[in-house]
């Protein structure tokens, strides 16, 4: 009796975790697996970044210092980073920031090509990166804190999440038979059930890992105070020096940089990868030091970084505590790359996507069965007319979420304003198409329709991507591969069998509420009996 009081409460404390986070977890999970593709979706979003890869590419040291002293007038740079060409990336990116006069952050950045030094447009952040933001810090605005107050969200959102997954697993006592339970041609309730545990149960352990690494990566700026405070008497810099974190010192004396094809290996010595990143810091100081990274490939960390001294390119040692510190660092520095899933190549985003999506759509199958049971199995205590509302929003803003994402990609292929105002427009637009998905998926007045047609919508939306790009850029599909606009090209293939699947599985489900004959068959034998003991007139 007490195991069975037990195995109750843990499975109200899921049920009612679940109901309050539902619609947030949708949202994290949604916007993670989009989030996976951030750098191989660039060559799509931007077309200047789809320029054949040269075989050698022009120095660029005399450009990064020019770049340098004239676009840092008014603060003084902490870091100065370059973005080489490798792989699909076919020019230089050059950033620069730091802290002007009044204490206020100032970063400049410009992108030239590898193959004639020409500085080239640079398009500003879009619909990709408002996309990318919006799993990592929730584009938190910068009147409410910023970001950092976002990740601090999403990272107790993890940290439920992680609650969630381990009160699911327990209180699913029959595991074994639930994992291979799928009883479709029940009715609509069985369906939605049996989906939701099979979801549930074979993504657990992968849940687990992103809920558990999420919520680290988004509440370490909180966890930094507090190791603080029991380690160092609250003395955030010395315990920042303590993890080799922190940013050496310049001496105050100028010293010409090597240059940048000479100031290290310009392949890892074990791995064999080129140089992708340097980044610099104490920019024209004799203390000045580049640290490059690498491709990681023979350990599971987000890059392979070698640290050399800016002036004289010798070896620095290593003092990073997450790749110096011994099993706990190293366990630590493991979950970026485990997060993003960036340590096995694109297969692997791929598994990862189809992982992110199937918990998607568990979380809106959760919200929705917790309806369902309450609103037409006898379980609920409220109006109809409150499940009702419940339902509709439900359905409006998972719904809506992704049919607003393929808008605002197609708006910023098509954006004609100022670019300095493009991120911006993005989120105004984003957040205005999901608000408007939402309410009409609100008062459609018929939950089932809602999620039909905004599923059959998104689809067509993700196809209309694909002829948007060939329209606008003139890359098409058929004669991009082999091109340096390859990658666009198999992002549009990628929409086309998205936008057919969903419009498919759009086709499957029902307009309405299926009805269930065992419950009307019950409630018609209920009624025959009443009448049976009605008095005779």
């Amino acid at each position: 009796m007490a195991n069975r009081e037990r195995q109750i409460r843990i499975y109200d404390l899921h049920s009612w975790t679940g109901v309050a986070l539902g619609i947030m977890m949708f949202f994290v999970c949604f916007t993670g697996s989009v989030a996976l593709f951030h750098h191989e979706f660039e060559p799509w979003e931007d077309e200047a970044r789809r320029g054949e890869i040269a075989a050698n590419s022009v120095p660029i040291h005399d450009t990064l210092t020019e770049f340098v002293e004239t676009r840092t007038e008014g603060f003084e740079p902490t870091f100065v980073n370059a973005t080489l060409p490798h792989g699909e990336h076919g020019h230089y990116d050059l950033f620069a920031g730091g802290n002007d006069e009044e204490g206020e952050f100032q970063f400049v950045e410009a992108r030239y090509s590898a193959t004639t030094g020409e500085e080239l447009a640079f398009r500003e952040d879009g619909a990709n990166r408002l996309l990318y933001n919006l799993h990592r810090d929730l584009s938190w605005p910068e009147t409410l804190g910023g970001r950092q107050v976002g990740r601090i969200v999403v990272g107790l959102v993890g940290i439920a999440f992680l609650l969630l997954v381990l009160t699911g697993v327990v209180a699913h006592t029959k595991i074994t038979k639930e994992l291979f339970t799928l009883r479709y041609l029940k009715s609509v309730r069985l369906k939605w059930q049996d989906s939701h545990k099979v979801l549930g149960l074979w993504t657990s352990p992968f849940a687990a890992m992103i809920a558990l690494t999420g919520a680290f990566l988004g509440v370490v700026a909180l966890l930094l105070p507090l190791m603080a405070f029991v380690t160092m008497k609250g003395d955030e810099e010395a315990l920042i020096e303590k993890l080799g974190l922190a940013q050496g010192e310049p001496a105050g004396i100028s010293a010409p940089m090597l240059p940048v094809d000479t100031i290290g290996p310009r392949v890892h010595p074990e791995t064999g990868n080129p140089v992708t990143f340097i980044q610099y810091t104490n920019w024209g100081d004799q203390n000045a030091t580049a640290r490059l990274h690498y491709k990681a490939e023979t350990r599971l960390l987000y890059s392979d970084v070698i640290e050399t001294s800016a002036v004289t390119g010798e070896r620095i040692p290593n003092t990073d505590i997450f790749t110096s510190g011994g099993a706990f660092g190293y366990v630590l520095a493991t979950f970026s790359p485990l997060h993003y899933g960036t340590y096995g190549g694109i297969t692997l985003k791929l598994i990862y996507f189809a992982l992110g999506m199937s918990i998607a759509i568990m979380s809106a199958l959760g919200t929705m069965m917790w309806i369902e049971r309450r609103r037409h199995g006898g379980e609920g205590g409220k109006s109809d007319r409150f499940y009702a509302i419940l339902s509709g929003i439900n359905t409006g803003v998972c719904a809506g979420l992704p049919l607003a994402s393929v808008a605002v990609l197609a708006f910023d292929k098509v954006y004609w304003g100022a670019e300095a105002a493009r991120y911006s427009a993005m989120v105004w637009f984003f957040f205005g198409a999901w608000i408007v998905a939402a309410i009409g998926g609100f008062v459609r007045g018929n939950d089932y329709k809602a999620n039909r047609e905004m599923l059959a919508a998104t689809g067509f939306g993700l196809i209309a991507l694909a002829a948007l790009n060939w329209v606008v850029t003139d890359d098409f599909l058929w004669s991009a591969f082999g091109t340096g606009a390859a990658g666009s090209a198999w992002f549009d293939l990628a929409f086309i069998l998205l936008g057919s699947a969903a419009i498919a599985v759009a086709a499957k489900l029902p307009a309405d509420r299926p009805v269930d004959k065992r419950r009307d068959r019950k409630s018609a034998s209920s009624r025959e009996v009443d009448a049976e003991l009605q008095p005779a007139e």
